[in-house]
């Protein structure tokens, strides 16, 4: 896992049209996403596996003990939500998802803090245009918690079936996601859809910005 500063990702599957090596010949290439992340993981390496945490050495003296406090509050509200998901599955054993090899003392969850900076655009793209973020993708981990800090959230519909009637619900149309400022996120990824045998699915989504929105900040 890609665990300190990083500004060069490409998460999702919009991809761009670009020149090939023959004039004329257009190719597609993966488009990078336009943001910076910091990330840091279990604060115990032997028992996750996973690197240590690299800090930033130019990074504010604050920056490390906010993280560190904030990754322990997380920690703790997954334990009591993995433990609503157990009872809306109705398990038979409430601390199912807490249990040894799965969200235990050795967990390998991360923590990552975002930024997405200012874009700029041409003025021929229109007061509409749509900037890509954060490709589409889904989270392949049990859940994501998100404190969002502003709107640009999508996601799409998985299509579904009930009695085995197909759904009506376009699962091709983006979604917005509504900004609530005080509040939480908690987006389903690709482990909770295999732990659950595909009865809770993980939700494909992305973060946009109109050039509208472009000029500050998030």
């Amino acid at each position: 896992y890609p665990y300190g500063y990083e500004n060069h990702e490409s998460l999702g599957i919009e991809r761009s049209t670009a020149t090939a090596v023959k004039k004329d010949q257009p190719s597609s290439i993966l488009r990078h996403d336009s943001k910076e992340t910091f990330s840091i993981g279990p604060i115990d390496r032997e028992k996750s596996g996973m690197p240590s945490r690299k800090w930033q050495k130019d990074a504010p003296a604050t920056f490390a003990p906010a993280l560190t406090q904030y990754f322990n509050a997380m920690e703790n509200l997954a334990s009591v939500l993995f433990r609503g998901l157990a009872l809306a599955l109705q398990l038979d054993d409430s601390s199912w998802f807490l249990n040894e090899g799965r969200f235990d003392e050795g967990h390998q969850c991360a923590l990552r803090i975002l930024n997405y900076p200012h874009l700029e655009y041409e003025e021929e793209e229109g007061p509409k245009k749509v900037h890509i973020r954060a490709g589409a993708h889904t989270d392949y981990g049990a859940m994501t918690i998100l404190k969002s800090g502003g709107p640009g959230l999508q996601l799409q519909l998985s299509s579904s079936k009930s009695n085995g009637v197909a759904s009506t619900v376009d699962d091709t149309a983006w979604i917005d996601v509504p900004h609530l400022s005080d509040a939480f996120i908690i987006n389903l990824g690709d482990l909770m859809q295999r732990w659950t045998n595909d009865k809770w699915r993980s939700t494909l989504h992305r973060v946009i910005a109109v050039a509208d929105d472009c000029g500050t900040d998030q």
